[in-house]
């Protein structure tokens, strides 16, 4: 519970607007209801639900976060991870218990929103980060399902394989943003804005505002789902296997069948001549 006092405000509008908010709050323009109000010894509370998520991060996350390579795109984080490489500029009412880093958990940590700049084929932008905790140590780390819940493209696949990948982060304006792959991991070079960065650049929304549940995107798939009615009945190893021929079909030249090659092989040397010159 927290006494009735102006309350704040989720801020919108530009990010001069909300660095210029950031350390002032806005008066509601909605009073509390009754329901949520409590007075004890004479004094009116207003009950408040602190909403907590648990963001939980690979190892090869913790690496990255304590090693300062660069900012990490990671299958294993189910949320964003705000380093010392961004520039926070909104604050919500969320807190998040972080898991991972360093081997042990984090508790109470604010969620924010927060920019940084990164190179794009069409030059430098400034993303803007929603929805992550912030740790404000080391690189952030990005959490490819929270970025595709968000319809980006996260093409993390090396362009060196044979059945490689663009190794590009695909942004729903279309934006591309270059990944590196170092150490078989994908980076994403990134640092913190300069006041003209942030209002001069594009600003690219990587992830959503509304507030991020990790478990959106869970799906299971079991015996009798009808994912496996929508494949092909065989693998296509087998369907390859089947088409290559046996041993027996197989035919072998005979012997005479190589008399050309030779006899044209032996004809390039200059014969015996069995004649008086």
């Amino acid at each position: 519970m927290a006494r009735i006092k102006d309350q704040a405000l989720p801020v919108t509008g530009s990010l001069r607007h909300l660095l210029a908010n950031t350390h002032t709050t806005a008066k509601s323009v909605e009073q509390p209801s009754h329901k949520r109000i409590m007075v004890i010894d004479g004094k009116s509370f207003i009950k408040t639900n602190i909403h907590r998520v648990w963001y939980r991060f690979s190892e090869a996350a913790a690496e990255t976060n304590r090693d300062n390579v660069a900012s990490l795109v990671d299958r294993g984080a189910n949320g964003g991870l705000a380093g010392e490489d961004v520039r926070v500029i909104a604050h919500t009412h969320r807190k998040a218990d972080i898991s991972g880093i360093k081997n042990h958990t984090v508790v109470g940590l604010p969620i924010i929103t927060a920019a940084g700049v990164v190179n794009t084929q069409a030059g430098p932008v400034c993303v803007i980060l929603h929805q992550y905790a912030l740790l404000g140590k080391g690189k952030s780390i990005h959490s490819s399902v929270q970025m595709e819940c968000h319809d980006m493209i996260v093409d993390k696949k090396s362009r060196k394989l044979r059945q490689g990948g663009q190794q590009c982060l695909t942004t729903v304006d279309g934006y591309k943003i270059p990944l590196s792959i170092r150490r078989g991991l994908p980076y994403m070079d990134m640092y913190l804005p300069s006041d003209h960065e942030l209002d001069s650049l594009p600003h690219v929304v990587l992830t959503s505002g509304a507030d991020w549940d990790p478990t959106m995107a869970d799906n299971e798939i079991d015996s009798g789902d009808v994912w496996y009615d929508a494949l092909d009945t065989e693998p296509l190893r087998v369907l390859q296997h089947t088409a290559t021929p046996s041993l027996t079909d197989l035919v072998i030249p005979p012997a005479s069948a190589l008399a050309p090659t030779v006899h044209n092989h032996l004809t390039q040397y200059p014969r015996r001549c069995d004649c008086v010159c």
